[in-house]
């Protein structure tokens, strides 16, 4: 990179050079390690290897004023962040060694850009100080009223700014960390002052501001769960951030995925394949969370539109990607509990590998699906429900009926435990039904007869599909049933 060849490019080798390129290359790990390396030893170092790992950041911060801006890699967007940054900081340079008329040339310069580029903070700042200039220093009346009046405007507007972005913040927080949507005080108040502040930003064209409210009143109208609004406000910023050309395609992705899911709450799955697509045509780093997660939701699709075979061609892609290891733990085992799902379709025919053009996933050995979920096994009211129904399925289907009554035995227990909630309900007639399978001694005429009234208690809870939901029902529950009696028969 260009900062490794400033930073390097160099005969003589200096101990913050030494540094770096032990740090990037990942020779050192610790401080201690680090010490060792440069001085024979850490003991008696650490006040010099504190000067020095100062001097190395900032010899960092300088060589970053001459990195390439014109990287083909970066948008528009993230060019201008960088000039910009190095624009304000060469102005205050010069401002103090004497230059004012530089200065001021260079920051009327950059404010073209900063407008183009929805730059608020440094609007506020460069029309600041063009004020103070044409005010006192080089008067111009037609100036100074000039950049009074765009001063107060851009100073409106970040307050504007700041304001909805706290409120982003605070129903991101909640979106995110709470298990259930509870309409609370808390939120209440959010909503009042979201509501008198939404239509102040919609007068703005500034893209985080507006990515900031459509996000909000999207989290909002989730208390309401009124899904045909969320699809509005889908839509209405899936136009506006179409019209930022040259900025990051973040608000086209996240609102075409948020549009998906509203569709696939509302049962158009088709629909929102369309828009799970564009995401994967914006190209998401491999192995990121993002990547990991629209994969996650086109499986999602794939299954709801009963296409067995596309969702294990997507579970092939990801499982076999050389990058599936830079995916967090926690999402790996997400992943590998679909894969039993899918494995066990593969059992009864659903699924016939030989006949995709994708590579085929391992052979599924239980034991082994259970050693590689660690984490999710220790989670008693979440997918740890989904790992013991794919165990009995698994049981089921290899006609071990001693095992099928030890786990349902076990799994009595597990419900009465923890499954006491109303929003277990879907899970605890599942079971119901699976019990029916031991009752009625695997006999598909008497369990189809028997279960009637109990299946119909199941299709009448159907509550919206969220992410919570779907990593508890791999395969919705009504679709997993009717599989289950395919495979009895």
């Amino acid at each position: 990179t260009d900062l490794d060849i400033l930073l390097l490019d160099s005969d003589k080798k200096t101990k913050s050079d030494i540094l770096f390129a032990a740090i990037q290359d990942e020779t050192v790990k610790t401080d201690e390690e680090a010490m060792t390396l440069i001085y024979g030893k850490a003991e008696g170092n650490e006040s010099a290897f504190l000067k020095l790992k100062y001097r190395l950041k900032q010899k960092i911060i300088n060589c970053l004023f001459f990195t390439d801006v014109q990287d083909y890699r970066k948008t528009a967007e993230h060019k201008a962040v960088i000039r910009a940054a190095k624009v304000w900081s060469a102005a205050s340079i010069v401002q103090m060694k004497g230059m004012a008329g530089f200065s001021r040339d260079l920051l009327e310069s950059m404010l073209k850009t900063c407008n183009r580029f929805d730059f608020i903070e440094y609007k506020v700042l460069i029309t600041k100080n063009m004020k103070a200039k044409y005010g006192l220093f080089n008067y111009s009346k037609s100036k100074y009223q000039k950049y009074k009046a765009l001063h107060k405007q851009y100073l409106e507007e970040f307050i504007i700014a700041g304001q909805i972005e706290e409120l982003y913040i605070e129903f991101a927080h909640f979106a995110t960390s709470k298990k259930s949507l509870v309409y609370s005080e808390q939120i209440q108040e959010l909503e009042k002052r979201l509501v008198e502040l939404y239509p102040n930003v919609q007068e703005l064209d500034l893209f985080w501001p507006r990515f900031h409210a459509y996000n909000a009143m999207y989290f909002l109208l989730d208390y309401s769960n009124d899904l045909l609004a969320q699809d509005k406000i889908c839509d209405d910023a899936i136009a506006y951030f179409n019209s930022k050309i040259g900025f990051g395609r973040i608000a086209i992705f996240s609102f075409n995925q948020k549009k998906g899911l509203v569709l696939t709450a509302l049962g158009k799955n088709d629909e929102a394949l369309e828009y799970f697509n564009n995401c994967l045509a914006l190209n998401p780093r491999a192995g990121s969370v993002t990547w990991q997660y629209i994969h996650s939701y086109v499986f999602r699709t794939h299954v709801l539109l009963q296409d067995y075979n596309r969702a294990y061609e997507t579970m092939s892609y990801i499982l076999t990607h050389r990058y599936f290891h830079l995916v967090k733990n926690e999402f790996q085992e997400d992943w590998r509990v679909k894969e039993a799902f899918i494995q066990f379709l593969v059992q009864i025919g659903k699924v016939k590998p030989e006949e995709l053009e994708v590579k085929s996933l391992r052979k599924f050995r239980l034991n082994r699906f259970l050693n590689e979920i660690p984490l999710l096994s220790k989670d008693k009211q979440g997918v740890n429900i989904a790992i013991h129904i794919i165990q009995l399925l698994f049981l089921i289907i290899r006609n071990d009926r001693i095992q099928v009554d030890k786990k349902l035995a076990s799994l009595k227990q597990y419900s009465h435990r923890h499954l006491k909630k109303s929003k277990n309900a879907r899970t605890k007639i599942f079971l119901q039904l699976l019990g029916k399978i031991q009752m009625y001694d695997f006999n598909v005429t008497k369990i189809e007869d028997k279960t009637k009234k109990v299946y119909e208690k199941l299709v009448a809870i159907n509550p919206k599909l969220t992410d919570q939901r779907m990593a508890i029902e791999i395969i919705p529950y009504e679709q997993l049933w009717e599989e289950v009696l395919v495979a009895l028969k």
